[in-house]
């Protein structure tokens, strides 16, 4: 499997731009910003399951919404950082 490189896409722009300046091709920063975010998905899905685990553990399965707040506020948190703290 190849492994992908993540690559910060905002740091790519201002890079492209201070190296090129008005010499950059039209249509490339919006190509790049416009490029789907790549991540492990493993690492994701393995703390997505971790956090699973750790709602399964609790004594009591009554849960307040201010507490199923924290634990999709946590996978949202996972999956937008592709599974890296």
């Amino acid at each position: 499997m190849e492994k992908i490189r993540l690559i910060d896409d905002n740091t790519l722009v201002h890079n492209l731009q201070d190296k090129f300046g008005d010499d950059l091709p039209k249509g490339l920063l919006s190509t790049v910003i416009l490029q789907p975010t790549a991540y492990d998905k493993d690492k994701v899905l393995a703390k997505m399951d971790e956090i699973r685990k750790e709602i399964l553990s609790k004594e009591q399965f009554e849960y307040s919404k201010l507490d199923m707040l924290y634990y999709i506020n946590r996978l949202i948190v996972t999956v937008r950082d592709g599974g890296v703290k």
